[in-house]
C-alpha cells in the first residue's frame, strides 16, 4: 500500500482532506517564512543598539553573544541591571558590522530561532 502527502495509507484520507491539504501546507510554510523574517528583523533591530568602541562590542542580544563566543571572541565582562544583561566582547580588529551580517546570515540564527519556537511550544 502507498501513502499520500499526509503519510496516511491509501484510502485513509478522504477526498476533501486531499484537496485541502496542499493549500494548508503552503499556508503553514508561508506563515513560517513570515515568522522567521520578523525574528530576523527583531534580531537586527536589537543589534542596532550594540555599542562598539576600543575593539570591544557591548550587546544585550543573547543569541549574538553566544555566536561571538562560538566564533572564539573573548567575553570580557557581563553586567546585569534589573532584568537586563549585557555582554562585552573583545573583537580585535574585526569589523563589528561584518560580524553582525555574518551572524544574521548564519545557520546559528536559524538554530536559535527554532530553539525559541520549541521553547514557546512547550511553555504554552
Amino acid at each position: 500500500m502507498g501513502r499520500d502527502w499526509t503519510g496516511r495509507k491509501d484510502g485513509e484520507a478522504g477526498e476533501e482532506e486531499w484537496e485541502d491539504g496542499p493549500s494548508i501546507l503552503i499556508s503553514r510554510m508561508a506563515n513560517k517564512q513570515e515568522i522567521e523574517r520578523s525574528q530576523m528583523e527583531v534580531n537586527w533591530n536589537q543589534m542596532a543598539s550594540d555599542e562598539i568602541k576600543n575593539n570591544h562590542i557591548t550587546t544585550d542580544d543573547l543569541a549574538f553573544s553566544a555566536y561571538l563566543k562560538m566564533k572564539g571572541h573573548h567575553l570580557i565582562k557581563s553586567n546585569r541591571k534589573k532584568s537586563k544583561s549585557t555582554f562585552i566582547f573583545e573583537i580585535g580588529t574585526e569589523d563589528a558590522n561584518s560580524l553582525k551580517v555574518e551572524f544574521i546570515n548564519s545557520e546559528f540564527l536559524s538554530f536559535y530561532n527554532e530553539l525559541r519556537n520549541l521553547k514557546k511550544l512547550i511553555l504554552n
